[in-house]
C-alpha cells in the first residue's frame, strides 16, 4: 500500500507541474518571496517576547513550587498541635 501512495503522491506531484506554466509560476515564487520579505520578523519569536515567556513561567515555577512545600508541611503542622 506504501507504494501505491507513494506513485500516487508522485503522478499528482508531475500533474501540478505539467499544468503550472513556467511564467506563472515563477511569477508567484517572487510574490511569495516578496510578501515573506515584507513581513520581516515573526513578533513570537522576539528576544523580548521570549523573556517576557521566561520570566512568566519562571514566576509559575515559583508559585507552584511553593504551593507543593506548604501542601507537604500542612499535615505535619496539624500532628503536632
Amino acid at each position: 500500500m506504501n507504494d501505491t501512495l507513494t506513485d500516487l503522491i508522485a503522478s499528482e506531484a508531475a500533474k501540478r507541474d505539467r499544468n503550472w506554466d513556467p511564467a506563472e509560476r515563477c511569477r508567484v515564487i517572487q510574490e511569495t518571496i516578496t510578501w515573506a520579505e515584507v513581513r520581516g520578523y515573526v513578533l513570537r519569536n522576539t528576544q523580548a517576547a521570549c523573556l517576557a515567556d521566561q520570566e512568566r513561567k519562571l514566576k509559575m515555577l515559583i508559585e507552584l513550587q511553593a504551593s507543593f512545600k506548604l501542601s507537604a508541611t500542612a499535615p505535619s503542622e496539624a500532628s503536632e498541635s
